[in-house]
């Protein structure tokens, strides 16, 4: 069992590497490396079962390094011509898989970021009173969303019950959409768990809707399919894709079902306007120029 003292002797391999000669210092560095791996999970066995990532694809394993190697940015076309157009080549790939034919996306480092930005969009949208606004999360929902709540300002952050099977319990949730009603107070957004990290369970979308119809409310939809986003690319994807195409958002973690590299995540949106006019509204026209294709900004 790796113990603190294993990890003290490992770091102490760096005490004083600069004052060491070249090969002195080449040997330590190698000692360490050694070290390291020793005492870091192996990801290639098949007992590494407890985190959600797997071990990267040989490609995507080089496409890292050259990446890497560039270190380009690609906040504009002009720093990465070719990194941006793949960007865009792919989010328009994803685009029609997940029902957003007319959407667009925008490739994060982590789902974390990825469940921000759709808290965000949906503040955006909503253009209303962050005291009056009020979000609702299951049981389930990962901490990443609350956590996004609160940096976007909104305190009213409800959480839904979930029942034995790990789903929303529906019953609950129409009880909170009534009192919200009742209180006048405005339901902005809604996460739909599509993978739960612990049970690996998915809410009944329909169901769920069928609630905020039946009280008139349109909150933003959002789909946290970081962890389940592989039903995609299975025989059952048109049932999914029908599903999705019902929520404002999505978010799909590379790494966690296609075996990338660490950190692999995608924001898709069903109405493309959302993202364009964030991007249109900023001060930043030292990076953003009218004669710049919107397409790759």
């Amino acid at each position: 069992m790796l113990t603190e003292q294993d990890i003290d002797q490992c770091l102490k391999m760096l005490d004083g590497i600069y004052t060491l000669s070249e090969p002195e210092r080449l040997e330590r560095i190698e000692k360490f490396v050694k070290s390291t791996l020793s005492i870091t999970p192996d990801i290639y066995s098949p007992k590494n079962l407890k985190y959600l990532f797997s071990y990267p694809d040989p490609i995507g394993v080089f496409a890292d390094f050259v990446s890497n190697y560039i270190n380009s940015n690609i906040h504009t076309e002009e720093c990465s011509p070719i990194f941006t157009r793949c960007e865009v080549e792919m989010v328009e790939t994803l685009l029609p898989l997940v029902g957003y034919p007319e959407g667009d996306g925008i490739f994060y480092p982590g789902g974390t970021l990825s469940n921000l930005a759709s808290v965000f969009l949906a503040v955006q949208r909503a253009k209303v009173n962050l005291g009056q606004s009020v979000i609702l999360i299951s049981d389930h929902s990962h901490y990443s969303v609350e956590k996004a709540a609160i940096i976007c300002g909104i305190k009213n952050i409800i959480k839904v019950k979930t029942t034995t099977k790990g789903v929303v319990d529906l019953e609950h949730l129409r009880e909170l959409v009534s009192q919200i009603k009742a209180d006048n107070l405005n339901l902005i957004y809604f996460c739909c768990v599509m993978g739960s990290t612990t049970l690996g369970t998915f809410d009944p979308v329909e169901k769920i809707l069928e609630i905020f119809q039946e009280f008139a409310i349109k909150p933003w939809i959002h789909f946290d399919a970081a962890w389940g986003g592989g039903v995609y690319f299975s025989e059952d994807a048109a049932f999914y894709r029908k599903l999705s195409s019902l929520s404002d958002s999505i978010v799909l973690d590379f790494h966690k079902f296609l075996s990338a590299p660490l950190l692999c995540s995608v924001l898709l949106v069903k109405d493309k306007s959302v993202l364009v006019d964030e991007v249109t509204a900023l001060n930043g026209n030292y990076l953003f120029t009218s004669n710049q294709n919107i397409k790759y900004s």
